[in-house]
C-alpha cells in the first residue's frame, strides 16, 4: 500500500512487523548432520522469515571449497518457487571480508553481517 505521499511529491510504502520465527528445529537437526561431513561447527540462523522452509528437494549440501569443508542450506520461500540460502565455510580470511568490492546506493547504502556462536549439537 501506497501512504499519502510527502509535500515532495515522494512516495512512500508502508511498512508492516516482519513475519519470522525462532523454530530452527529442522535446521538443527540438518546441522548435525552436515557439520559431520565438513569439520567445523555449523550455525543455524536463530531467525527467518515464518512462511520459509529448508528445500525438500535438496535441504542442504556439503561440499570442498578451496579444500575446506563449505555447507549450503536452502530454503524454499512463501510461494513455494523463490528460494533463498545460507552458505558457510572453514575458508580463513576470504576475500570478500577484505572489504566491498562495490558499493551502491538505493535508497540508502547497507551492509550487514552478523556472527552468532554454534548451538550445541
Amino acid at each position: 500500500m501506497v501512504a499519502n505521499a510527502p509535500s515532495g511529491g515522494e512516495n512512500f510504502i508502508e511498512s508492516s512487523a516482519p513475519h519470522v520465527t525462532t523454530d530452527a528445529s529442522a535446521e538443527t537437526a540438518a546441522a548435525r548432520e552436515a557439520q559431520k561431513q565438513v569439520g567445523f561447527p555449523v550455525l543455524v540462523p536463530t531467525v527467518h522469515e515464518s512462511s520459509s522452509r529448508l528445500s525438500t528437494l535438496e535441504p542442504w549440501r556439503a561440499y570442498r571449497l578451496n579444500n575446506k569443508g563449505a555447507v549450503r542450506f536452502v530454503y524454499n520461500g512463501p510461494s513455494g518457487t523463490d528460494y533463498w540460502g545460507i552458505e558457510e565455510t572453514a575458508w580463513e580470511n576470504p576475500p570478500i571480508l577484505s572489504g566491498p568490492t562495490l558499493t551502491r546506493t538505493v535508497a540508502r547504502s547497507l551492509r550487514t553481517s552478523s556472527i552468532s556462536r554454534p548451538p550445541a549439537l
